[in-house]
């Protein structure tokens, strides 16, 4: 795969703890979802007037949708829908695209408000996402591992608890790569999804598609990395596991497998690049109530890193953990783990995160150059 800047051929794959989005960098609509996507098209077509039907006949697919929390309900879970389709800003957005012969990436999380606005941003710069929808209930699968004597001896990996997330992640990579003739991906992963993503990269049953791993394979290492992955870019991960002789690792052990199995930028020297995205915005304070930010912040970290007070992090994940070793860093002070305040799954903050636009390119840059 060449450089992303010089070509127009090509795939990013981009998930979170909640949602897998691959964004195709040769076309030129955004999907978040086939549903979504055909029932925004009927709408636009409908009741969208001139600006709609340029736009419409600009689009390979004939596809645009752009989802945005709460709202309208939709099969199962409600979202609500923003047509993004101004003409002009349209226009800006193929300006951006054939200048920079790249789609930036759009993440949409599980939890908040994260990723549609993160949608709306990219696609003002360019670019289609496909979308794999992750609802809340399909966390409890996560409880699988309970019943497993690793888990409670902490020696879980990802399977039981974790394979049906990546099998998940291998059908849509396949998808992405089948429907944009892409060879590679890049993975942008958001908090836990950094770590997931590492072991995606890393597991040989994924190659082929989730679907077909064995009982046995699951949870097995491979020596070498997923063919389709040029890159992984992390945004607020826990990449290492507390010490063990402070606090239990609350995954059950596979975290500390994965970092052990793959350690750091594990396949840097096979090709797969690796950007370590770390927000340093709040200083812990185990004194301080924890309805503030300090307090929350202490006990946050305290159960990532095993150190609370005056630990450095972006309010849920400490510096020294989001810091893969052997990847190039990133560092922005006065950004927050999510837009959503603490202990809230969608009340906006007001405060800088990764995906805010104030701070998106400060980290998107490491994908665009060679």
């Amino acid at each position: 795969m060449h450089a992303l800047g010089l070509q127009t051929t090509g795939a990013w794959l981009i998930f979170s703890q909640g949602f897998v989005v691959a964004a195709a960098m040769r076309s030129t609509t955004l999907c978040c979802g086939s549903y979504l996507a055909d029932a925004l098209h009927q709408v636009l077509s409908t009741h969208g007037g001139g600006w709609a039907a340029s736009l419409l006949a600009s689009t390979d697919q004939s596809r645009l949708c752009l989802a945005y929390a709460s709202g309208m309900q939709i099969g199962v879970g409600y979202v609500g829908v923003v047509l993004v389709g101004l003409l002009a800003e349209w226009r800006q957005r193929m300006a951006f695209a054939a200048k920079h012969q790249l789609p930036p990436p759009a993440m949409i999380d599980l939890f908040a408000l994260n990723g549609t606005l993160l949608s709306m941003l990219f696609f003002r710069r360019g670019f289609r996402c496909y979308v794999l929808p992750v609802e809340r209930k399909d966390w409890f699968k996560v409880a699988r591992a309970l019943l497993t004597l690793a888990y409670w001896r902490g020696a879980s990996t990802t399977h039981p608890g974790y394979s049906w997330y990546l099998e998940r992640v291998a059908e849509l990579v396949d998808q992405a790569r089948r429907e944009t003739g892409s060879e590679q991906v890049d993975l942008v992963a958001h908090s836990a999804g950094g770590w997931l993503a590492r072991a995606f990269i890393g597991q040989g049953e994924y190659r082929q598609g989730g679907a077909n791993a064995s009982e046995d394979t699951l949870g097995s290492a491979e020596l070498e990395p997923h063919p389709a992955v040029r890159a992984l870019v992390t945004l607020g991960t826990p990449h290492t596991p507390p010490p063990p002789d402070k606090v239990k690792d609350m995954t059950g052990g596979a975290l500390t497998w994965v970092d052990a199995t793959w350690p750091g930028a594990c396949f840097a020297g096979q090709g797969v690049r690796y950007v370590a995205v770390a927000g340093r915005a709040v200083r812990g304070d185990r004194d301080a109530d924890r309805r503030t930010l300090s307090g929350y912040a202490a006990g946050s970290y305290q159960q990532v890193c095993g150190e609370g007070h005056e630990t450095e992090g972006d309010a849920v994940v400490p510096l020294r953990s989001a810091l893969l070793e052997g990847a190039d860093h990133v560092m922005l002070d006065g950004v927050f783990h999510s837009m959503s305040r603490v202990r809230t799954f969608n009340e906006p903050s007001g405060l800088p995160w990764y995906g805010d636009e104030r701070v998106l390119d400060a980290w998107l840059h490491t994908l665009v150059r060679p």
